[in-house]
């Protein structure tokens, strides 16, 4: 069978000019999920949202990260817990 669009992956590379850096993303089912290139850290809102987490769950997780950087502004897919 072929597959949807909707689940394939798509891997796209770009400056995030706020942060001096690049940030490599993969969008799949929906989701999109980024890794900055300058200190390799994953935006983990984004990734266990697509792990189908509660928020609760998801913050509760985040919350307790030692290390983390909080992203409010800027475009949505940059936006969560870094």
């Amino acid at each position: 069978s072929v597959a949807s669009t909707s689940s394939i992956p798509r891997y796209y590379r770009y400056r995030w000019d706020e942060r001096r850096t690049f940030v490599y993303q993969l969008e799949v089912y929906g989701y999109a999920v980024a890794r900055r290139a300058d200190n390799s850290m994953v935006n983990g809102t984004k990734l266990l949202n697509l792990a189908g987490l509660t928020r609760g769950k998801r913050d509760g997780i985040l919350k307790n990260m030692d290390g983390r950087d909080v992203v409010k502004t800027g475009p949505m897919q940059l936006k969560g817990v870094w």
